[in-house]
């Protein structure tokens, strides 16, 4: 008899028993793919770093010159005990081309190497070991075909000095060394035969020749201090800046495992109020059980082996899913690593095992008053009919409601936790996508342009070619580019000024610490034209602006007085202003000079993209277009207005975007799926009233009104509650995250009202009401007769 009862329990209450299967497997998925990739992300960068062999103190990317300067420094400096050199080709925009015409814009400086040359283990998209490749194809970086719309099988072609290479793309490659967005370099590997070619084919082939150098010290400092000092050095960091470059993938994982707690507290509210309110309504059925004889235990157990059996089903079937399902959000946030996990099965049963555990406790606490039933109050459906006090605040004749409006809100407050819980379960399921939809539209928009230490412009123009201008001294201050793309715009009729942030190289001393600092400074701009978070701008040539992160490092405040090695001689400069900065790669190390201290062309560094101001003052429209013609006219994709630069520089908007469309449509399941479940229990739980309401006349249709309003009413609540917190929430929750990406002040969010106010809350409130809508139509078989009738 009892495998008989409950076998016909599962088969007569199929839906609600689905519907908990359904939120059981949700929420081992959840659980199981998200504690996965936290701990895989978390832990990927040192497990990447030590998969690729980058296991060096320091790493220096220099132009190879005929006396090999770079490489004696690095031999005679004290502490070096050993190192590694990859020779490479610097490769510019103008070197590939497509059926004629130049395809994409690098936007970084880049290098080809050779396979026969590799000193790191290179990995393609399957987190393969890049081993060799065939003459005539190449492996492109992972985060350059996205962005330029390349698969494999495409063809580049390299023209070196009139000389043309066709290469077939192999396949994308995870690169550990260069492999951030937030890194200023991209490599090509190639055959060793083609890379010979194209050294021969190449002019002034000894420009061309760069080296990246894995050094192995216990002294960088000392290294530091003096590879700084030589000109053909392009990039030289510890390896700690390397692997703090990849911060954006861990921000990315805190994320998501963020937003996931949303769906987990979904779940397991559901599952508790699935259960308890299914126990409450078969009270009926636990008193006939107890009146024919069976025991408070046996009836217990009963409910736990149903439950059990709902539960390990769905942990089965969630815990399956979870691996495909978190390889998928593992490829969204970390495409750029080869990440791997040894324990993923390990930590889905652990996980899958405490969801049970759990979801176990919820069914032996529901069903503790069992035992205090007797069997009448069971027949009684808990109730003694006595009740001493109002039951809600409203009043049936001071009401202007309706009839369908007031029963609505007459049933929400006279069961507010019930409904509360509703309430608080869709509200969970909202703030997340709104929180996601806050960041999204701040990394799209000019809010935190000044956090790349730039001013607002009509067009950015990210040109690798016009930067190595710069970098190889021919441009001072990037003034004569900047002269060109002003006449070439003027003759487009397009006049504008234009003018560029330049970065120079200089070492700094405080307080008895020493390292190299990168200052930008634009000569046709001034130092106070840019946002300092404390301090007053640099007036003075021998005043500077440092990053709050540097300023920690050197130990200096506000009115303190650092030692800049200028021209070969130590100056004092005074520091009067600190920043707040997002360039990651440079770890804090980033101060402004005035526009009149005197800089050196031997010190520059590199630029940031050329910034352009039309004269006329055209509107977000006009802008659109002239962007597309600008990219016309210099052939060239890197060109953005304020909001697409800003987006291009923090490299995760479209990431996020994902991540906020994935939560949106579990929300949107979650909340159909609560409002079929809910219903349901009302139907049946209100079997008797919804017939006592025929009996005296009411409609169906009116009663049908009655089932949506009441879920109208919670979502639109829930809602209002969502939109009231999605703001300070987004603060909360976002700016730990941008202060681990260099940030150091509370961002000011970006809300979008049509999105916030408008999209999302009435997508939740439309799909609440059709869910009940549909569901509630089933009150339309209760008959005025089964007023009386007990299952």
């Amino acid at each position: 008899m009892f495998f008989y009862i409950l076998k016909r329990d599962l088969k007569c209450k199929k839906t609600s028993n689905i519907i908990i299967l359904i939120f059981v497997t949700l929420a081992a998925m959840f659980i199981a793919s998200s504690v996965n990739n936290i701990i895989c992300v978390l832990r990927g960068v040192d497990g990447f770093f030590e998969k690729a062999g980058l296991d060096c103190d320091y790493i220096v990317v220099s132009a190879v010159d005929e006396d090999n300067s770079v490489k004696n420094v690095i031999d005679g400096t004290e502490g070096v005990t050993a190192y590694k050199e990859e020779l490479q080709l610097l490769c510019e925009n103008s070197d590939f081309s497509g059926n004629g015409e130049k395809i994409f814009d690098l936007g970084k400086a880049s290098f080809f190497l050779s396979v026969d040359n590799v000193k790191l283990n290179y990995f393609d998209v399957h987190n393969n070991k890049i081993t060799s490749v065939n003459q005539g194809e190449m492996y492109v970086h992972v985060n350059l075909l996205e962005k330029n719309g390349l698969k494999a099988g495409d063809t580049l072609t390299v023209d070196m000095n009139g000389n043309r290479f066709d290469f077939k793309i192999a396949g994308a490659m995870k690169d550990a060394l260069l492999g951030s967005s937030m890194l200023p370099y991209y490599r090509f590997i190639i055959n060793d035969d083609d890379y010979m070619r194209l050294c021969s084919a190449a002019e002034n082939v000894g420009e061309r020749n760069f080296g990246i150098y894995y050094i192995y010290s216990y002294d960088p400092v000392a290294l530091e201090e003096k590879i700084s000092d030589e000109k053909g050095v392009q990039f030289d960091v510890p390896i700690d800046t390397v692997r703090s470059c990849y911060v954006m993938n861990k921000v990315v994982a805190a994320l998501l495992l963020i937003v996931s707690v949303g769906p987990i507290f979904i779940s397991f509210s559901v599952l508790w109020f699935a259960i308890s309110s299914t126990i409450s309504e078969e009270i009926r059925e636990i008193g006939a059980m107890k009146a024919i004889g069976i025991s408070d235990k046996v009836i217990r157990k009963l409910y736990i082996i149903k439950y059990l059996a709902i539960t390990v089903s769905g942990a089965a079937i969630g815990a399956a899913a979870s691996i495909p399902f978190g390889k998928l959000l593992l490829n969204i946030i970390s495409k750029e690593m080869a990440l791997d996990n040894d324990n993923t099965i390990l930590i889905t049963l652990i996980c899958t095992l405490t969801l049970i555990g759990i979801t176990m406790l919820f069914c032996y606490f529901c069903t503790r008053n069992i035992d205090s039933l007797s069997a009448v109050d069971a027949l009684r459906s808990g109730q003694n009919g006595e009740r001493f006090r109002r039951k809600s605040i409203l009043s049936l004749e001071k009401t202007r409601l309706g009839t369908a409006g007031f029963l609505a809100a007459n049933d929400c407050l006279s069961a507010p936790k019930q409904f509360g819980l509703i309430t608080f379960i869709i509200t969970l399921g909202l703030l997340p996508v709104m929180i996601l939809a806050n960041t999204v539209n701040t990394l799209c928009s000019d809010k935190l342009i000044h956090l790349f230490c730039a001013t607002r412009s009509d067009v950015y123009i990210a040109d690798s070619e016009r930067s190595m201008d710069v970098i190889k001294g021919n441009d001072e201050g990037g003034l004569r580019n900047a002269r060109e793309i002003e006449r070439i715009l003027a003759d487009n009729g397009m006049p504008c000024k234009c003018h560029v942030e330049v970065y120079y190289k200089y070492s700094i001393k405080a307080n008895n610490k020493q390292f190299v600092m990168e200052f930008m400074q634009c000569k046709e701009t001034k130092a106070s034209d840019y946002v300092y978070t404390e301090g007053v701008p640099p007036e003075n040539k021998n005043e500077i602006a440092i990053a709050s992160r540097g300023a920690e490092l050197l130990g200096v405040d506000i009115g303190d007085t650092v030692m800049i090695e200028v021209d070969g001689e130590d100056k004092p400069f005074v520091v009067t202003a600190f920043f707040s900065s997002l360039k990651r790669y440079q770890f804090g190390k980033i101060g402004r000079f005035n526009e009149d201290m005197p800089t050196s062309i031997e010190n520059s560094h590199g630029t940031m993209a050329f910034q352009v101001d039309f004269d006329d003052h055209p509107d977000k429209k006009e802008i659109a277009e002239r962007i597309d013609r600008i990219k016309e006219i210099f052939k060239n994709d890197n060109v953005f207005d304020a909001e697409g630069y800003s987006k291009d520089c923090t490299r995760v908007a479209d990431v996020t975007s994902a991540l906020k469309r994935l939560i949106f449509v579990f929300s949107v399941i979650a909340t159909m799926l609560i409002t079929v479940l809910m219903e349901l229990l009302f139907v049946s739980k209100e079997k008797g009233e919804t017939a006592l309401m025929k009996a005296l006349g009411f409609s169906s249709g009116t009663i049908i009104a009655n089932h949506v309003l009441r879920f109208v009413m919670v979502s639109v609540l829930a809602a209002i509650i969502s939109s009231a917190l999605c703001l300070p929430m987004t603060g909360l929750v976002m700016d730990p995250l941008f202060s681990l990406m260099g940030s150091t002040t509370h961002i000011d969010y970006k809300l979008v009202p049509w999105e916030i106010f408008g999209l999302y809350p009435a997508a939740i409130i439309i799909i609440t009401a059709v869910s009940a809508f549909i569901t509630s139509l089933s009150t339309i078989s209760i008959k005025a007769s089964q007023t009386s009738d007990i299952e």
